[in-house]
């Protein structure tokens, strides 16, 4: 389980990287520094109420996903899940996941980005709480796949929802602020969860998956359309 904390030191040292290095993260010609492009995105984000509770929710439910994706393998080799399969199983995972993307727009279009988030987020949490306890190799397979289809699903949605809220002549700046600030509390999620997992094993981490995205879904409720 020590991955929990590599990725979380990795997601780190990234963040520092790109701040640092990368042209993208300076004013376009005028060579501003990144931390005054991070300070106008974070104060515009803190100023509207929905677009930092959608920051919020996505911060605890990607570290609740992270915490399930690093669980899974240690889960498969419990379930007697052989290691030659896991490679079939990812690729299982990922061609649904494409079908179900899809079918995102049409979602929107029938509940609205708020509904259509909210129902994939508990959807989400709903079958991660029933993989931690349906310990059957295929039903865990099962599950795996219906659970990764329904996160490609999920995400357009809310990245799309979330867009709609910030004005085109400041989405970059803004989504610049709301991507670090995710990324660090992600990365601090995962300092914590790391030890906690070493001790308690893998139902810990896949109940810490549950707990944090039964957070950001609470969180999504308080919300607005647009």
């Amino acid at each position: 389980m020590w991955t929990i904390l590599t990725a979380g030191i990795i997601a780190l040292a990234v963040f520092v990287f790109a701040m640092i290095f990368m042209p993208e993260n300076w004013g376009a010609g005028e060579r501003e520094p990144y931390t005054k492009l991070l300070k106008g995105g974070a104060g515009w984000i803190f100023g509207r109420k929905t677009l930092l509770l959608l920051g919020l929710a996505q911060t605890f439910f990607i570290a609740g996903a992270y915490s399930y994706w690093e669980t899974l393998t240690p889960v498969y080799g419990e379930r007697g899940i052989p290691e030659a399969l896991s490679g079939l199983i990812g690729s299982a995972m990922h061609l649904p996941a494409v079908a179900t993307t899809a079918y995102a727009h049409r979602l929107t279009r029938k509940f609205g980005c708020k509904k259509a988030t909210v129902i994939l987020s508990w959807a989400w949490t709903g079958l991660c709480l029933l993989i931690t306890f349906l310990a059957h190799p295929a039903a865990t397979i099962a599950l795996v796949i219906v659970l990764e289809s329904l996160t490609a699903t999920r995400h357009p949605i809310i990245e799309f929802w979330r867009n709609t809220l910030i004005p085109g002549n400041i989405r970059a700046t803004v989504l610049s602020g709301l991507s670090t600030l995710t990324h660090i509390g992600q990365s601090f999620a995962l300092f914590i969860l790391s030890p906690l997992v070493q001790v308690y094993g893998t139902t810990w981490g896949l109940l810490s998956a549950v707990a944090l995205t039964t957070i950001s879904n609470l969180i999504l409720f308080f919300a607005k359309e647009g």
